[in-house]
């Protein structure tokens, strides 16, 4: 089984143990193996939750006395600074609306299910340590199901190719309904035929990436589909079966970014700073990689375009360095300057005009005294402070806030950070908090009005300041270098401000995922003025700063799975028949200048084996894993990776033990007793509580997820489906038609590729029962159709005197809604 503490990286080391201090999710899983435990419901996972009475008037009293106050103001700043005065916000717009490149906002549609997540909270809830839930709130615990019956795992996989096919295949231009629904069918064969024979009709699979056993109920571990590349999206070879958890880590960014996080997490931070040097800066090139190669676009139709508009000469090399992070000639034609790959948003190089950058660092300097005496209330001079949390202005004899890694620096000095820089990631990082992470609470009327990016700054200084006081206190014979090093995310990443980054800076829920994010900040009351060092008290925050990968890894599951998911992270090796880090990826940083400090080391790889060649990409070809040195071929990449570490790894690797008996009956155990639904006349098991409750609400006819949109009075079960009915009212042209005279808008890639063959009149499919000569445009319809001529699953109507019969229950449900109004209120009452 994979470790519940940090390994070979933390050691005995006291930076390590206040790491662990800093994370006690992570401390608690050293001592108790969290991903065996069964699944937790809310409340227990939230302890003492208060009525919804009682939580308003909680919320009330936790906002009593605090004034809105307008910040954004006009006139003239003040000339020197106060203890008392704040700095007015630029009149300037700091941040684009349409900034989508910290986080991907194509949220995988079956993330909910991989999670197993608990119901949405509409209404805020207060808890006894004053925590806000709002939202939606993390998943249980969780089971680890090693293996399932095998209608269940294909049941799993169709779902999953099912989804993916409408989110992501039918975005691939030149591509339809019939293409999407037979490539589907074809990568399920594929798909099915690497799954392993376990017990008693059962079956289990390992992780491609990792070769660890992955579960099938929701969490990190659970069976995730991953494609990796452009070409035919999920097609073979592109298309693999891996743990949820790394699926949310890597996201949209190039499949490298993986074992290059998973080298920094292995490394001893006390002992192998030369060796995290070497993975940065090739984290660093395969960012740049990333958005030269223009794969960083967060809208997938987009990124198909991209790579159809290449020749076949360019789409081999992009593959090529993306999966090696070498530095080859068509690299060098695409790379772009350094203002743009170490960019802190998705704001174009222009703006950034003189006048602005001058007005922005005057004003910051006469600030600077104030930064300061925060520094000072968390015991650090301004020798500590400027040491730390700053670096040189360039061309001028003063200094700017710079709390980001030690390592990064240099490439902060190339482009010449300065105050702009600051002003524009505060307001990017703020403007993302409040559009994504913490939407609801700020719908809510929850979020902290006043903030802004001048007191973000302040809130930085005030915790980073904090972070280094107890890294100083855990460490106390540490060398005020070993220190700076030591500032780092959670989970032990260095922190960047570059946008394109996955290791860029991310404002983060702190203790959890589902409460309301909050600064820690009191409002002035009165004529009052806002003090920072007064009004910022950390001790009530629940914000901090992690790196992309770590938030997103995090997600929500439940926060004492994130240890583990770490741990899985830490388990994918460097080379692999998918990828194979160059040596020289990490020597230098592309476009930029490295830490010279530091001779960066090329990691040690557990085993060595052969990229499948890029061919395979180009002919669709299914992977045959083959170990060349034994002669022998595998199932699957898992079965792959785990026989090298167990045969040819050159390095100590914990390996998983195997699946003992009582694994077995805890599998059986699930699969026999688990959450199956109750309703009459259906026996659907679903993978956790909280999904076994959504599916009840469609037996209950429970909408309470309502359309806001004036006059409209749509409702639903899922949340899920109101947001793709909102746009109707929208409009959203991301599915819009192209066809000549068409002004056709889907509200889904799917419906948009049924819609464009009633331009084209195409029916593919057709009924082959003897004299039926219906055609269809999907698969799907023709598989409805033909139950028409079998009689199979007959639902007949209930109701007196209705002979009504339907070759599906969705059909019968809907009939009933329509002709016998009040059944559903007739089934709960019986």
């Amino acid at each position: 089984m994979l470790s519940s503490n940090f390994g070979k990286r933390n050691g005995s080391s006291t930076a390590n143990q206040w790491r662990a201090s800093r994370c006690p999710e992570v401390r608690k899983g050293r001592q108790s193996n969290c991903h065996n435990q069964l699944e937790t419901p809310l409340s227990d996972i939230s302890g003492n939750i208060t009525s919804a009475k009682s939580s308003k008037r909680t919320i009330e009293d936790f906002f009593k006395g605090q004034a809105t106050k307008k910040r954004r103001q006009d006139g003239p700043e003040p000339t020197t600074p106060s203890a008392t005065e704040e700095p007015q916000a630029s009149t300037e717009s700091l941040v684009d609306e349409d900034d989508d490149w910290a986080e991907d906002p194509d949220t995988p549609r079956d993330v909910d299910e991989d999670l197993g997540s608990s119901a949405e909270l509409e209404q805020p809830v207060t808890e006894e340590n004053g925590w806000i839930r709002i939202g939606p709130q993390p998943a249980g615990l969780g089971h680890d199901i090693h293996s399932a019956p095998m209608s269940k795992a294909n049941s799993l996989l169709k779902r999953k190719l099912r989804i993916s096919g409408q989110n992501s295949d039918a975005k691939v231009p030149g591509t339809d309904s019939a293409s999407v629904e037979e490539g589907c069918q074809r990568l399920m064969r594929e798909l099915v035929a690497t799954l392993t024979e376990h017990t008693n009709g059962s079956v289990k699979r390992l992780c491609d990436y990792t070769g660890r056993e992955m579960s099938w109920a929701p969490g990190p571990k659970t069976v995730s589909l991953e494609a990796d590349g452009s070409l035919r999206y999920h097609a073979a070879p592109n298309a693999h079966l891996v743990m949820n958890g790394l699926n949310m880590v890597k996201r949209r960014y190039p499949i490298a970014i993986l074992p290059l996080l998973a080298v920094i997490l292995n490394a001893n931070v006390d002992t192998q700073q030369s060796t995290i040097a070497w993975a940065f800066n090739a984290l660093c090139n395969t960012a740049s990689l990333h958005y030269s190669f223009k794969t960083v676009v967060s809208v997938k139709a987009t990124r198909f375009k991209n790579w159809a508009a290449w020749d076949e000469a360019k789409q081999r090399a992009m593959l090529e360095a993306l999966r090696t992070v070498r530095k080859t000639p068509t690299v060098d034609e695409v790379l772009s300057t350094p203002d743009q790959l170490f960019r802190v948003d998705a704001a174009p190089t222009q703006i950034r005009q003189s006048s602005l950058i001058d007005g922005e660092n005057s004003r910051w300097e006469r600030q600077y005294p104030v930064l300061l005496r925060i520094a000072a209330r968390y015991e650090l001079n301004r020798n500590d402070f400027e040491f730390y949390l700053t670096i040189p202005l360039t061309g001028l004899n003063k200094r700017v806030f710079y709390p980001f890694h030690v390592l990064s620096r240099p490439q902060a000095q190339t482009i010449g950070w300065n105050w702009y820089h600051l002003s524009r990631l505060a307001a990017r990082m703020l403007n993302t908090m409040r559009k994504k992470c913490n939407k609801h609470a700020e719908a809510a009327g929850l979020g902290d009005k006043g903030m802004n990016e001048i007191r973000l700054v302040y809130w930085m200084v005030a915790h980073f300041s904090s972070q280094i006081q107890t890294i100083k206190k855990d460490m106390p014979t540490a060398t005020r270098e070993e220190i700076r090093f030591q500032i780092l995310d959670r989970w032990g990443l260095p922190i960047v401000p570059w946008v394109q980054n996955v290791l860029c800076a991310s404002l983060c829920k702190g203790p959890d995922h589902g409460i309301a994010m909050q600064f820690g900040i009191t409002e002035p009351v009165g004529l009052e003025s806002f003090d920072p060092v007064r009004h910022i008290d950390l001790s009530k925050c629940t914000i901090t700063i992690d790196t992309i990968a770590t938030n997103m890894g995090m997600w929500n599951h439940h926060r004492d799975s994130w240890p583990q998911i770490r741990e899985i992270l830490r388990a994918v090796p460097l080379r692999h028949p998918l990828w194979r880090i160059d040596d020289c990826a990490g020597n230098n940083i592309w476009g930029a200048m490295a830490d010279p400090t530091i001779n960066p080391t090329v990691p040690v790889a557990e085993f060595d084996v052969p990229l499948v060649p890029i061919d395979a990409w180009f002919q669709s070809s299914v992977l045959r894993p083959r170990c060349e040195p034994c002669n022998v071929e595998f199932q699957n990449l898992g079965l792959l990776v785990q026989h090298c570490r167990c045969t040819h790894s050159s390095v100590a690797t914990p390996m998983q033990e195997p699946t003992s008996s009582e694994q077995d009956d805890i599998d059986a155990k699930y699969w026999r007793d688990g959450f199956t639904c109750s309703w009459p006349d259906c026996d659907r098991v679903m993978g956790s509580r909280q999904q076994l409750e959504r599916h009840m609400r469609m037996h209950t006819n429970d909408r309470r997820f309502r359309c806001d949109w004036p006059g409209c009075d749509y409702a639903t079960v899922d949340s899920s489906h109101l947001t793709t009915h909102k746009r109707i009212h929208t409009r959203d042209q991301r599915f819009a038609c192209d066809s000549p005279g068409c002004d056709y808008v889907a509200t889904n890639a799917q419906r948009l590729a049924d819609h464009k063959i009633s331009h084209t009149q195409d029916k593919p499919w057709a009924c082959d029962y003897p004299g039926c000569d219906k055609k269809y445009a999907r698969n799907a319809e023709l598989t409805k159709h033909k139950k028409s001529h079998t009689g199979q699953a007959e639902f007949r109507c209930d109701e007196p005197g209705c002979n009504m019969v339907c070759t599906q229950a969705g059909n019968l449900r809907r009939h009933k809604d329509r002709r016998h109004p009040g059944w559903r209120e007739r089934e709960t009452t019986k």
